[in-house]
């Protein structure tokens, strides 16, 4: 699955680097839906990860659909928020890049 997701990132890549969310503000939901949509199941396909729900009330990402992977070497699993991550994306300047976005989101996480 990552292979073709990976395919559509340079498409996304230029719908995308143009948006602006605030005149779009209707639309977010749907924007964000489908952004983490592609993101999860990119990085679940690329990395043998899992969609999951944070449970922990205490957590600020409770009930939240997050995307958890493996962490090498027998480590804590990696728990991403990926919502907050596009919610921050889409919320940069316009011009803003999905590709470096994507490559920034791999480079954080210690996979």
């Amino acid at each position: 699955m990552a292979v073709g997701s990976a395919q559509g990132i340079a498409p996304l890549g230029e719908l995308l680097a143009y948006e602006d969310i605030d005149a779009a503000e209707e639309n977010a939901d749907w924007i964000t839906a489908r952004l983490m949509s592609y993101v999860g199941v990119y990085l679940i396909g690329k990395f043998a990860g899992k969609w999951v729900v944070d449970i922990d009330p205490q957590s600020p990402t409770y009930a939240r659909y997050l995307v958890e992977l493996p962490a090498p070497n027998g480590g804590p699993d990696v728990r991403i928020d990926v919502v907050g991550e596009i919610d921050a994306f889409l919320h940069e300047p316009e011009g803003h890049s999905f590709l470096m976005f994507i490559v920034g989101l791999e480079g954080r996480f210690p996979l």
